[in-house]
């Protein structure tokens, strides 16, 4: 009985083989499914007026200042800057709990205020960018 449809020994083990080559290769990220991002820092530098936001008045305080990036005054004339950018798959992240704490709505990561990983699944600190502060101007400029 002939079968329109069916394939042969040879096409099936062909297809067979195709498929299993496509599924070692993966999506040329070494993972199946989409692309992951291949960014996990801002790019290009921004420059924030301090006062502009009142909690970088505080040292300790982590502040989102702009997109991607969160900063924290550390003494009178530094700061520490981060990406927001989370090191798992890249999605942006919120900062939250009075500026101690930064969490990713994506896949649950935790960062603290210094960008240390609380709990994953992301297991690399937020990506810190450099900072530049004019005292004269009040202006701080990241990345």
């Amino acid at each position: 009985m002939a079968c329109e449809n069916c394939l042969n020994r040879r096409a099936f083990l062909t297809k067979a083989a195709l498929t299993a080559s496509a599924l070692a290769i993966g999506c040329g990220n070494g993972e199946f499914g989409p692309a992951l991002p291949s960014h996990h820092a801002p790019q290009g530098a921004v420059t924030i007026k301090v006062s502009d936001f009142p909690g970088l008045a505080t040292t300790g305080i982590l502040v989102a200042v702009a997109p991607e990036r969160a900063a924290m005054r550390t003494a009178a004339t530094t700061f520490l800057a981060l990406s927001t950018v989370c090191t798992h798959q890249g999605c942006d992240t919120d900062v939250v709990e009075n500026g101690t704490i930064v969490s990713c709505s994506c896949h649950g990561s935790r960062f603290d205020k210094n960008g240390n990983v609380l709990n994953g699944p992301a297991d690399q600190p937020l990506r810190r960018l450099a900072t530049v502060y004019n005292a004269q101007t009040d202006e701080l400029t990241i990345g």
